[in-house]
């Protein structure tokens, strides 16, 4: 989605992970400056009659792994309003250039 939370520059990349199912991949400067923690989450949207996992990423402002764990359901839950925007405006975009075989007019037509 958009924000990417990952920054520039060359890093040692660790996923870690704890019961739950919840990960935060820790993006460690080689350059040794603070290393950048991002939290994986997901939220569930109905796509016409299916349920789909919709999957994002976003910063946690911690200093250490354990304070990223325990500060991840609190900024994941931040980020959920943006995502799910940005989901129903993508899905009206889709649905803008969905064609139809048979319009009102001679060939197909647009909704």
């Amino acid at each position: 989605m958009s924000n990417n939370p990952v920054p520039k520059g060359i890093f040692e990349v660790k996923q870690y992970g704890i019961e739950g199912g919840k990960t935060i991949t820790v993006l460690q400067p080689l350059d040794g400056s603070k290393p950048t923690f991002i939290g994986d989450g997901a939220i569930m949207v109905i796509n016409g009659d299916r349920p789909a996992r919709v999957p994002f990423q976003f910063h946690i402002e911690a200093g250490t792994i354990e304070e990223a764990f325990e500060k991840m359901e609190e900024e994941g839950k931040k980020k959920v309003p943006e995502i799910k925007r940005e989901i129903e405006k993508k899905m009206r975009e889709a649905q803008s250039q969905i064609i139809l075989p048979y319009g009102s007019g001679n060939g197909p037509s647009r909704l």
